[in-house]
């Protein structure tokens, strides 16, 4: 681990065990008296669902939180983000030498409080571990200089053929005509492109879909709003299916109730937005329904990512691949569906395949157009007393139901179809050559203006994806470059001067 002037970013797929894995790591500094160890988690639920995790390698872990009473002596103290930064601003905890921070779900390092409390940690001679499925944050912002390390030992791809994770099945919006769409020479159609990739509207009715190709799976739908989730759940009652909705003002024991729920098979689905994107361990969610889109690809694999758990099966060696994959078969959930009424696969690419993450500042090149965080609140005026309150469908002051739930999204009629693997991989091509033949170009726009040898555009780029660019792009007009283009080759730029040094 680096101290003080560095941190570490541990970069591993979403549901193959980060916190098992760190919980490892603070496993080893306990048995070697290293230190004391505090475990920064981002929601109250998660708290306690890490408590659970690290519990199964350490001694019970103490909670630090408002409500709970502070046990000093506990090795691992797993915290709230909020308390933990009021504490040691008042001195009642130190992160100094001897101390790990690990930052869970780290691609929230960039907001105030977590880089506060990062900066805290490294000035007091801290170790500071970001464990993270995606380690960018939903607007594209790098997580370099604030982590200086990154390790990337298990991909996606590594994850799934050796039966850590299962692999998706997708329903999606419709199979495009890509024949006529040139890739080679930069003559494809910008224009169709976008036709492709930006649906404007859902695609599919999601019930009747849901009832023809996932019934009976346990489900989890993401919507696109607050009130979008309520109108989904009353859809699914209406025909005399159980889902429940879940926003960010639910009541805790009603989240954790509609959890051991689903887990029960007693419910059908939950409905939600942005509350399960990340941290959600439920294991038997069965088909991810997505009625959101989004410009965040690590939005997109983190709301994949919760259906992509195993189920085992009884009666095998977990450290035998084969063993994994037979249980996998045999098991309730041989592989998961996804369906996809938001076109967010051609926005960003099937789940099961690597992404090339980097360790960078700035805006990274897939993150190019900010994602507006989702901060609506369901709030209503009962029509009784007149109050105004949010988070139920029950006025907490008279009892009086609310009948107006919300309104459920245009969408075009339309059934999901399947793609084949041959579909996706044309589908993969088209995005990754669009984006790499903009990089280039970027980057030549960026060399010419500098005055620097052209050469430079195709080294940068070849630091970047590892081949060398297209013969046929050398005779293109380059492009302006991006903010996200110019902050990739200044880090390149200082990333050599360091080596140098």
């Amino acid at each position: 681990m680096a101290t003080k002037t560095g941190a570490v970013l541990l970069c591993q797929p979403t549901g193959t065990g980060k916190t098992v894995t760190f919980s490892r790591v603070l496993r080893n500094r306990y048995e070697l008296g290293d230190g004391r160890q505090m475990v920064l988690a981002p929601r109250r639920e998660i708290v306690f669902q890490t408590a659970d995790k690290v519990a199964g390698f350490l001694i019970e872990p103490g909670i630090v939180m408002a409500g709970y009473t502070y046990r000093p002596g506990k090795a691992v103290q797993v915290a709230s983000v909020d308390t933990l930064r009021s504490w040691v601003k008042r001195g009642k905890i130190k992160l100094d030498s001897g101390t790990m921070l690990v930052v869970d779900e780290a691609h929230r390092s960039m907001s105030k409080t977590y880089l506060w409390l990062i900066e805290a940690a490294k000035d007091g001679g801290a170790d500071v571990l970001g464990p993270t499925a995606t380690p960018i944050r939903a607007d594209g912002v790098g997580l370099y200089p604030t982590y200086e390390h990154m390790v990337t030992e298990l991909t996606m791809v590594d994850a799934i053929r050796n039966g850590w994770l299962v692999k998706p099945e997708y329903r999606i919006p419709f199979v495009p005509d890509l024949s006529g769409i040139k890739i080679k020479g930069g003559d494809f159609s910008e224009e169709d492109l976008d036709r492709i990739l930006n649906q404007k509207v859902l695609v599919g009715d999601i019930v009747d879909n849901w009832i023809k190709y996932a019934s009976g799976k346990p489900t989890l739908v993401f919507a696109s709003g607050v009130k979008h989730s309520m109108a989904i759940a009353e859809e699914f009652k209406r025909v005399g299916l159980n889902f429940v909705h879940i926003d960010g003002d639910t009541a805790g024991h009603v989240r954790n109730d509609a959890i051991k729920a689903l887990r029960a098979h007693k419910i059908d689905g939950i409905t939600n937005c942005g509350v399960y994107t990340e941290g959600a361990d439920i294991v038997n969610i069965s088909c991810i329904v997505d009625a959101g889109p989004t410009k965040s690809i690590g939005k997109d694999i983190q709301k994949k990512g919760r259906g992509s758990r195993p189920v085992f099966a009884s009666g095998f060696d977990l450290d035998d691949v084969q063993g994994r994959l037979a249980a996998i078969a045999a098991s309730e959930k041989p592989s998961f569906l996804i369906l996809d009424h938001a076109g967010n696969f051609y926005r960003h690419g099937r789940f099961d395949r690597n992404v090339p993450w980097e360790l960078c500042a700035g805006k990274e090149i897939i993150e190019k157009d900010k994602e507006k965080r989702e901060k609506a609140r369901a709030s209503f005026t009962c029509s009784e007393c007149h109050k105004v309150f949010a988070g139920q469908l029950y006025c907490p002051y008279c009892g009086t139901k609310i009948e107006l739930r919300g309104k459920m999204k245009d969408y075009l009629e339309a059934e999901l179809v399947s793609l084949t693997q041959k579909q996706m991989a044309e589908i993969d091509d088209v995005i990754t050559t669009m984006d790499k033949q903009r990089f280039y170009l970027e980057a030549l726009g960026w060399v010419l203006d500098k005055k620097k040898k052209v050469g430079y555009a195709a080294r940068v780029f070849q630091a970047k994806f590892g081949e060398w660019p297209d013969n046929d792009w050398y005779m293109m007009e380059p492009l302006v470059p991006s903010v996200e283009t110019k902050n990739y080759i200044r880090h390149r730029l200082i990333h050599h001067a360091k080596s140098r040094q």
